[in-house]
């Protein structure tokens, strides 16, 4: 580090991704007012390297029976639920960079269902950020039930699932889905 540089390894009091020290010294914005930030792009995935990793070197806390077909624009990401593939990231890195902050941000990807007999047979989870079995990890989901026929935004308050947004849906099996969560 330069003399001139200065280290923001303070906490992040307002959940927008910036520290507190970088919101005040650099951005001239109020940590302690969730309202007072400059608008940032916390994370982004291209699922183009077989790694899974994000554009700012996050890699995933687990990531297995997972496959790279060919989309409209590069490569897809493909979790194939009936072999219990899954891909999951940190809610916060370990150096305390926000990845998806749903605090104070949108969620948006594209989805295509592929699932034999129209339905996932199980909860399906279409993003998982965090360590469920750890209550200060941040733990949120973005899940399919069953039935294929609701989509619920849901998180680990105190210990317990709470779902937070219950969605009905009615998926074209053909089609790709615009998926956005503010």
């Amino acid at each position: 580090m330069d003399a001139g540089e200065t280290a923001f390894t303070d906490p992040d009091t307002d959940y927008d991704g910036r520290s507190d020290g970088q919101e005040l010294l650099s951005d001239g914005t109020d940590p302690l007012n969730p309202d007072d930030a400059i608008p940032v792009r916390l994370a982004h995935w291209r699922f183009d390297d077989p790694s899974w990793r994000g554009e700012s070197g996050q890699l995933p806390l687990a990531a297995s029976g997972l496959s790279q077909p060919a989309s409209w624009s590069g490569l897809a990401l493909r979790v194939d639920n009936a072999s219990g593939a899954n891909l999951k990231y940190r809610d916060v890195e370990d150096n305390g960079a926000a990845n998806i902050n749903c605090r104070v941000g949108t969620v948006r990807f594209w989805f295509k269902a592929n699932w034999s007999g129209g339905n996932p047979g199980g909860w399906a989870r279409l993003i998982e950020m965090g360590s469920k079995d750890v209550p200060a990890d941040g733990w949120w989901a973005l899940s399919v039930n069953p039935t294929a026929s609701e989509l619920r935004l849901e998180s680990q308050v105190n210990g317990n699932l709470v779902a937070h947004c219950v969605a009905t849906v009615n998926w074209d099996w053909s089609r790709w889905h615009e998926i956005t969560v503010t």
